[in-house]
């Protein structure tokens, strides 16, 4: 006999949560390079982030990180929070925390399947930041334009960007 659903989610959500590596923080941002031609090393965008805050958030019972952008060491400098759907980190691994967004789009004949993958990594107090966006544009019959088939494909998508910053706690 299966479980009902709600005990299955409230499970999930028990499981889930920030008790591992706390990233809250202001930060100095020491690199910040973008490809966006594909998943190189990229190279120091135009308007490079000076300083960055991680913040952690909770939304019914789950909690995540966020950043957000800022110009200088006092957290009065920094955008409002990103909202709830924007990147969330809110899947723990060693050393920090993930998130991913999929997301499909069509129009006539064509479909967008993008699938967005960060981590940051907390090494003592140096926070590294990889985001990497993976897409492609196909033909509707190829198969499901949907949210889910993206993140079924994931990273086997071509890549088509890739941000990187490396910061430190202050």
């Amino acid at each position: 006999m299966r479980p009902p659903i709600h005990a299955v989610v409230a499970a999930l959500l028990l499981a889930s949560g920030c008790g591992g590596v706390d990233l809250s923080g202001m930060y100095q941002v020491e690199q910040h390079a973008v490809d966006d031609q594909g998943c190189g090393d990229g190279a120091a965008p135009a308007d490079p982030l000076a300083y960055l805050r991680f913040t952690e958030e909770e939304f019914i019972g789950q909690e995540y990180f966020q950043y957000t952008a800022c110009t200088g060491p006092d957290p009065g400098t920094c955008d409002p929070a990103p909202g709830l759907f924007a990147l969330s980190f809110s899947e723990e691994i060693d050393g920090g925390w993930a998130g991913t967004i999929s997301s499909a789009s069509s129009g006539g004949t064509t479909c967008l399947l993008s699938y967005l993958r960060a981590t940051a990594l907390l090494d003592g107090a140096t926070v590294t930041i990889d985001q990497r966006r993976y897409e492609i544009t196909q033909d509707v019959a190829a198969g499901p334009c949907t949210a889910d088939a993206a993140g079924e494909a994931g990273a086997s998508l071509p890549c088509a960007e890739r941000t990187r910053i490396v910061a430190t706690q202050l």
